[in-house]
């Protein structure tokens, strides 16, 4: 089992080397096919792994521990080993599995692009990272991950380099996930100061101290630091407010890429980060209600801004934000069983969702503004139908899966915190409403798509169909993992060794009823307003609309309030303090070496004469002061 442990995060990383190497020899066929196989590799040890961790005693299965860094005459030992249970376990599933599907949609995706073997070398490079992120037995192996995703990130968003607002934006996601890893950095080097380890599993492991009373010394005051902190964390790699603006940008990079790394993995990372320590987090009410608040105020903050979006990427990528801060919302109320059960609903109704857009633009020859659309049912029906499917999950339409999970959250709002319950209420009926509109404007109605492209469509091949169809299942049935109305509760019952189940709330009957009376509301009333829209209804917008679709202009405020000020603190530093401090000082050391060698060069005469008066007066000098030190020391 444990060479099974090793060869998750290794086959993917062989599949990468090898296409960052050679691949452009290959050919499209070998290249894809070794990433995909590798990727399906990692997957079928994951199912391995995760069977034997169901099977096990100790509901874990460790790898052997291999020396990495130790501190001479210190506690610090750092070994480099792998850990899986129940919690990261089916994150496993979900990185590799998804992964998969997305490695073999992007087959046909990036067909004929020139750097073909380099997109699917960053693509399993992002794997092996995320994998060595969620296995990371210790706290800097997980930040090696941690800063692996973000590197295999930064370089998938830009990887269409020529186009310079891809490299802005590959540049902007890195640089505001640095934020938050500073904050991540310090938390590791608290709890090392704390809890005398790095390690997070085993006798003395942080989270295992966290779980045993007799041994738990950390005040609450420190923990409420630490928590903070590793929310801080988690908030610039999951998007959260105020560090949420990298992602909409990130959609410059190609759309499976959205579909892997901005919906199903990595942006989950910053929620796994706090599940895992949810021991932690318990020990701080103050943390959890910040936690909860900043997740409810970015959902619908996000969701708001997706009302007004016309490009439908940045539908997805605001919805994306607005899931995530709804799955904070339910670890803020102590729900981490719920938190996670959304990620894993959430992973495959918006990869499916994202790869359905993905289909659309490649249909459409590049199109993603929707104004242009419409009309697409009777055009590309297989992506029509499987892009429905994911609409009616997202929306929480019963009984696809986005409704169980979504439910189970809400219902952890409304027994907690009541206000907080409001703002995702209110974002789950904006997320119907605005999901109904893109369905809309993109599939119904009258066509708006110029003539040349209406005759001209890409249809999908199997290598599209296929993985939009398996996640098109597994949103329809996924939810039943764990829906308690119906007495199913696999996944509860699945991490009740990590997070202990909640107990059951008499609220649940109010709260879905509510809950499903807004989906069904919402929904309709988007349906009603844009089944005839008109193209002239939809340039017409207001101030409200405008303010809405330039994301409620937090990046200009960025650009007010950092961005010019630093850039002007920079251009201050480089004219007054590099070219008049630092080079003022550096020339005036190189006009004083020039003066001093141009002064003795004179004597450098090459006149015979010259030499010898100047050896007699040095002789003179010499003996002057031979007989001056003599005459003193007589005295």
């Amino acid at each position: 089992m444990s060479t099974m442990l090793w060869l998750i995060p290794l086959i993917p990383l062989i599949g990468a080397i090898i296409n960052g190497t050679i691949g452009p020899k290959l050919g499209e066929r070998i290249s894809s096919g070794i990433a995909i196989l590798s990727v399906i590799g990692a997957f079928i040890a994951a199912i391995t792994v995760v069977s034997g961790v169901s099977s096990s005693a100790g509901h874990s299965v460790e790898s052997d521990a291999v020396a990495w860094m130790t501190v001479p005459g210190t506690s610090l030992s750092i070994p480099f080993s792998f850990h899986v249970d129940p919690l990261n376990g089916g994150m496993l599933l979900v990185i590799t599995g998804v992964g998969a599907l997305i490695h073999i949609y992007s087959a046909s995706y990036m067909h004929g692009d020139k750097g073909f073997s380099r997109y699917f070398a960053y693509l399993n490079l992002f794997v092996f990272f995320m994998a060595v992120l969620v296995m990371a037995g210790n706290l800097p192996l997980l930040f090696v991950g941690w800063e692996g995703v973000g590197l295999a990130s930064y370089l998938l968003i830009g990887f269409w380099q020529e186009k310079w607002s891809a490299t802005q934006a590959a540049k902007k996601a890195f640089i505001v996930n640095r934020i938050g890893d500073v904050a991540l950095l310090i938390a590791m080097f608290i709890m090392f100061r704390e809890f005398k380890t790095l390690n997070l599993y085993g006798d003395s492991g942080i989270l295992t101290q966290l779980s045993s009373a007799s041994t738990l010394h950390v005040q609450t005051g420190v923990a409420t630091v630490i928590a903070l902190l590793l929310f801080g964390g988690a908030a610039g790699k999951s998007a959260q407010l105020p560090l949420f603006v990298w992602l909409p940008d990130a959609m410059e990079g190609p759309t499976p890429v959205s579909a892997l790394i901005h919906a199903a993995t990595m942006v989950t990372a910053g929620v796994y980060l706090v599940c895992r320590f949810h021991l932690l987090f318990e020990m701080s009410p103050l943390a959890l209600q910040v936690v909860a608040w900043t997740g409810g105020l970015t959902a619908l903050v996000a969701a708001c801004t997706g009302v007004a979006q016309w490009d439908i990427k940045k539908v997805l990528a605001y919805s994306t934000v607005s899931q995530l801060g709804l799955m904070f919302v339910a670890c803020g109320c102590g729900a981490f069983t719920a938190a996670m059960f959304h990620v894993t609903t959430h992973a495959f109704f918006k990869a499916l969702l994202f790869l359905g857009a993905g289909a659309v633009i490649h249909a459409l020859h590049g199109e993603q503004d929707m104004r242009k659309m419409g009309g697409l049912a009777s055009k590309i029906k297989s992506t029509h139908l499987l892009v429905l499917v994911g609409t009616i999950a997202i929306a929480g339409i019963p009984p696809l899966a986005g409704f169980w999970s979504k439910d189970e959250i809400l219902l952890a709002a409304f027994d907690h915190n009541k206000p907080v319950y409001g703002l995702a209420a209110a974002t789950s009926a904006l997320t119907a409403f605005y999901m109904w509109r893109m369905y809309m404007l993109t599939f119904q109605g009258k066509s708006r798509v110029d003539e040349h492209t209406a005759h001209h469509l890409h249809l999908p091949d199997a290598r599209i169909v296929l993985p939009l169809s398996i996640l098109g299942v597994l949103s329809v049935l996924a939810g039943f993992l764990n829906a308690p109305a119906v007495g199913m509760h696999f996944y509860s019952d699945w991490l009740a060794p990590v997070i202990s189940s909640p107990e059951h709330s008499h609220n649940s009957g109010l709260v879905m009823g509510i809950s499903v009376l807004v989906a069904f509301v919402a929904s309709a009333m988007s349906v009603a307003k844009y089944k005839n829209v008109s193209p002239e209804s939809m340039e017409k917008s207001g101030a409200i609309f405008a303010f809405f679709g330039s994301a409620m202009r937090i990046d200009d405020i960025y650009a007010a309030v950092v961005v010019k000020p630093l850039t002007g603190l920079a251009t201050w530093s480089s004219l007054s303090v590099e070219r008049n401090g630092a080079r003022g000082i550096l020339r005036m050391g190189h006009s004083t070496v020039e003066g001093l060698g141009k002064t003795v060069r004179r004597w450098q005469s090459g006149v015979v004469g010259d030499y010898i008066l100047s050896m007699a007066f040095a002789l003179i000098v010499i003996i002057s002061i031979v007989l001056v030190t003599g005459t003193r020391g007589g005295n």
